[in-house]
């Protein structure tokens, strides 16, 4: 038998067979899956912004800091250093050169921070 034959005879035998209904439905049960799956990790996200909003006192600065941050990102202009937009120039005034850089560095740090979340959150959008 030509190969041609042989194709066609399974082609046929798989619609014989239901093949393609089948193919169907697991594709369909992947999908409820997936959506189940996803539901579950954005209750679990939802848990733990809740949480921190519970127990971190500083959550509402943060909130704002990501938001001064997710400004910056996301506007028409190029900010070369984000941080000298970011930081509070009236207390940094009244710092030690050593206070200073403690506070740069815990301000770098809570910048990244937000970044990977912005990040993260346009991925996910």
């Amino acid at each position: 038998m030509s190969s041609f034959k042989v194709y066609a005879k399974q082609a046929k035998q798989r619609l014989k067979n239901n093949f393609w209904s089948d193919v169907i439905d697991e594709r369909n049960q992947a999908k409820q899956t997936r959506d189940i799956v996803e539901a579950q990790s954005f209750l679990v996200r939802q848990k733990q912004e809740l949480k921190e909003r519970i127990y971190n006192a500083d959550f509402e600065s943060d909130e704002e800091f990501y938001r001064r941050v997710k400004q910056i990102l996301s506007g028409e202009e190029v900010v070369t250093n984000p941080l000298s937009v970011l930081i509070d120039h009236d207390a940094v005034a009244t710092m030690s050169e050593s206070q200073k850089q403690a506070y740069l560095l815990k301000l770098s740090n809570r910048f990244q921070q937000a970044v990977e979340r912005y990040a993260q959150e346009k991925r996910q959008a």
